[in-house]
């Protein structure tokens, strides 16, 4: 649930940003193995599916750059096992 939340409120900042004549393009940290996490450990104790960054491939954002365009990035990422993590900030 959380994931679509993000994935809906990452489109909405990406027409904001267009609406100010900025060309913009949503990205998924599961994008292109944008974000690598863990899962977020606190004093010990799991809380869910909560990851940290380990790892960022640049090469779509660079891509997306080089041609003009702005990423938005969802903040949600996978860790080794191809599971989902929201990156909390």
């Amino acid at each position: 649930v959380a994931e679509m939340v993000l994935n809906k409120v990452n489109k909405e900042l990406v027409m904001l940003v267009q609406s100010l004549g900025v060309r913009a393009i949503g990205v998924s940290g599961k994008d292109g193995g944008l974000l690598k996490v863990d899962r977020k450990i606190v004093d010990g104790e799991d809380i869910g599916f909560v990851g940290d960054v380990s790892k960022v491939n640049p090469d779509i954002l660079l891509d997306l750059l080089d041609k003009d365009f702005l990423p938005v990035v969802c903040p949600v990422g996978f860790d080794s096992s191809f599971h989902s993590y929201n990156i909390n900030a």
